[in-house]
C-alpha cells in the first residue's frame, strides 16, 4: 500500500540523503569523530566546559539509551530526538577534521594547500 508513495516521496530532490551507504558512512564517520573530539575535550577543558560537555555526552547517552529500551515499535520515526545530538556530533567532528586538517595530510605540496584552504573556514573558536 504504501510502495507508490515511498516512490513518489524519494523522487524528490534531497529525501534521498543520508540514504545511500556512501552519504551514511560519512554521516556515522563524522559523528564517531565528533564523539570522540568532545570526549578528548573533556579531559583537557576547563571547569565550566568539562560540565557542559559531560552533560552533553550525558545527555545523548540517556535519549539514546531510552529511545532504544523503551521501543517495542518500529523505530525509525521515534528516533527523531536523536538528530540534534547528531547534527551537533557530525558538526564538531567536520571543524575539529578541517582545524587539524594539516596534521592529518601532511603528504606534500597538494595537502599543504587542501589544509590551508580548509582553515580558512575554521575560525580558532569553533573548538574548545
Amino acid at each position: 500500500l504504501t510502495a507508490p508513495t515511498e516512490i513518489r516521496y524519494l523522487e524528490i530532490a534531497g529525501h534521498r540523503f543520508g540514504r545511500d551507504p556512501l552519504a551514511g558512512g560519512i554521516i556515522l564517520g563524522m559523528t564517531l569523530l565528533g564523539i570522540i573530539a568532545v570526549i578528548r575535550d573533556i579531559t583537557i577543558a576547563e571547569r565550566v566546559t568539562r560540565r557542559r560537555l559531560v552533560l552533553f555526552i550525558s545527555a545523548f547517552i540517556a535519549v539514546a539509551f531510552l529511545l532504544i529500551a523503551m521501543m517495542p515499535l518500529p523505530w525509525q520515526r521515534y528516533s527523531l530526538p536523536l538528530i540534534p545530538f547528531i547534527s551537533l556530533f557530525f558538526g564538531i567532528g567536520f571543524a575539529w577534521g578541517i582545524k587539524n586538517s594539516r596534521r592529518i595530510l601532511s603528504h606534500g605540496r597538494l595537502s599543504d594547500r587542501l589544509s590551508e584552504i580548509l582553515a580558512q573556514f575554521s575560525p580558532d573558536s569553533w573548538m574548545p
